[in-house]
């Protein structure tokens, strides 16, 4: 019986040496796969919450920075409308003494109907028209 119990002995021991063999290409297997994994999630821990003050400082710190980016754009936008403010032709010197000759601001269509009721304002080829109708008469 001694041989039978030296048998099992080395047959339990061969097949605990096959199982640590096992577990052993099973970890390292693991370890391989898990090594070409490169994500490490950070997560908030309990110790890492922000608290209600964190919380205020980084909205006003959003608001402000809102703010600014508010700011600069209509800096920029206001900036490009001086721009193009500044390619406008300019009010020749002559024109801008003939306005002031102008005794109203009435708009031009007011003015041409006053000078076409004052016969003075009238064109010469209008007057002599006029003046020419009575010698155009059909004498019997």
């Amino acid at each position: 019986m001694e041989g039978a119990k030296s048998f099992q002995e080395r047959e339990h021991k061969y097949m605990d040496a096959i199982k640590k063999k096992q577990d052993l290409v099973k970890e390292e297997r693991e370890e391989k796969e898990l090594k070409e994994c490169t994500f490490a999630p950070r997560t908030l821990r309990p110790k890492e919450r922000r608290t209600l003050d964190d919380f205020l400082k980084d909205q006003q710190k959003h608001l402000d920075r809102k703010k600014d980016d508010i700011t600069k754009m209509a800096k920029d936008s206001q900036e490009k409308e001086e721009a193009s403010l500044a390619s406008l032709p300019k009010i020749n010197e002559k024109s801008k003494v003939l306005k002031k000759d102008q005794p109203d601001d009435k708009p031009a269509y007011e003015r041409l109907f006053a000078m076409s009721k004052n016969p003075i304002g009238k064109s010469k080829r209008k007057i002599k028209a006029e003046e020419d109708v009575p010698s155009r008469a059909i004498m019997p």
